[in-house]
């Protein structure tokens, strides 16, 4: 009863800071997502990144809603209109929205989306456009389908599972690893809904493959694909892909990002696979260390899977894409052509570029002192209102996958102290 009463007095306080904070805020946007505790409960947390006058960024739990019944558009709707409503945030200030980009999120009739967008119109507060953002580190993700390679990875999966889903062949095997005196000592597990794990997975079976061999042989179960020359070319391949795309999920996965630089991460991303693209048509397999080594009869089939790869990037970006002189004036405006910009900031663009203090100032100190310290709101009130909102803005649901993973931790823990 004391731990309860002492959780909710912290939870009324942080209530109270955050309804006293969002009259401060000028802008803010929201990042939700869902996921289904050990009860089948599913819970929706809302997260709410807000700036201020001052240009002071910050990040709360605007709130955490317990689903019991059904998870439509509708009831995510009336639970962060219930959340927002309660701490008194307002819809004519809200930018942006960033959600993982399932139907009852994104429909385009009943969706969240669609139905807050609708009550911004009823209420009069659609003076400022929506900004709506599929998560990028979960679109990143979908990319990544068209290099399942199936017939890699069900061969993989399957030998791993033998070995490590039995208690006598997990510990012969490391028995075995152990008296062959091997750099590893075990297998990886692959788990669909945790992505790092997949490159993970194939870099460890890549380099513990005689020994895998050897132990399945010795099972009665011997994998043929492992001396087949054409097999092995295509898992090194994929080791050397998904450990690209997992170095890209870890970057945009980093604290403090601002949306602008995880396209950026985007963007050098996309100009590797023209790199690489170009490359595997010469047949120059520089950066690619372990599909080097099995020296491949024809590069022709992963051209074609890096050209896949790439259509699923520009594709799938399409609405960051159409950003990006936006976040050029937030992140680069002494780069810019203010004729190419928009109207009303083209005169201020000019005397700001025109100020060598301001551009000496601009090279010296990170982006937020810049805007913060340095740019005044008297003389730039457009450049700074858009630099507010740019700054603001969430680019993935990563803030809510912490909560969620924080969650299990502890509830974990919870069962096994009772």
């Amino acid at each position: 009863m004391t731990i309860s009463r002492r959780i909710e007095n912290l939870s009324t306080d942080l209530k109270l800071t955050l309804e006293k904070r969002a009259s401060e805020f000028q802008y803010y946007s929201l990042a939700l997502d869902e996921s289904t505790d050990a009860t089948d409960t599913v819970q929706l947390a809302v997260f709410v990144r807000r700036i201020d006058s001052k240009f002071n960024l910050t990040e709360e739990l605007a709130n955490l809603h317990s689903l019991h019944d059904k998870t439509t558009g509708v009831d995510i709707y009336k639970a962060v209109m219930n959340g927002i409503d309660a701490i008194g945030l307002k819809l004519n200030n809200l930018c942006e929205v960033t959600t993982d980009g399932a139907p009852s999120m994104i429909g385009k009739e009943r969706g969240f989306v669609a139905l807050l967008e609708k009550e911004r119109i009823n209420s009069g507060s659609s003076t400022m456009k929506l900004v709506k953002v599929h998560c990028i580190i979960h679109q990143e993700n979908l990319c990544s389908k068209p290099l399942r390679m199936q017939g890699v990875m069900e061969i993989v999966v399957k030998t791993v599972n033998f070995i490590r889903a039995r208690g006598l062949n997990h510990r012969q095997f490391r028995k075995l690893l152990d008296e062959m005196d091997s750099q590893y000592g075990d297998l990886l597990y692959y788990t669909e809904v945790r992505w790092l794990s997949r490159g993970a997975m194939l870099r460890r079976f890549y380099e513990l493959k005689e020994e895998v061999f050897h132990f399945m042989e010795e099972k009665g179960k011997p994998v043929f694909h492992l001396n087949d020359p054409l097999w092995l070319c295509d898992l090194a391949f994929l080791v050397d892909i998904t450990q690209y795309l997992n170095n890209l999920n870890s970057k945009l996965q980093g604290k403090n990002l601002l949306i602008h630089n995880l396209f950026d991460f985007i963007c050098a991303f996309e100009r590797k696979l023209e790199i690489w693209e170009k490359q595997l048509i010469e047949e120059n397999l520089y950066h690619f260390e372990t599909l080097s080594k099995h020296s491949p009869p024809d590069t022709g089939v992963y051209t074609i899977k890096i050209n896949s790869l790439h259509k699923e990037f520009e594709n799938r970006f399409k609405d960051l894409r159409s950003n990006i002189v936006n976040f050029a004036i937030f992140s680069n405006p002494f780069s810019l052509e203010p004729i190419e910009l928009p109207e009303h900031l083209q005169l201020e663009l000019v005397d700001m570029q025109c100020n060598q203090d301001l551009k000496a100032k601009f090279n010296d100190v990170t982006l937020m002192d810049f805007y913060q310290k340095y740019l005044s709101s008297s003389d730039y009130p457009n450049l700074i209102k858009h630099c507010k909102m740019m700054a603001c803005l969430f680019g993935s649901t990563y803030i809510c996958e912490q909560l969620f993973s924080q969650m299990k931790l502890v509830k974990a823990n919870a069962e096994l102290f009772y």
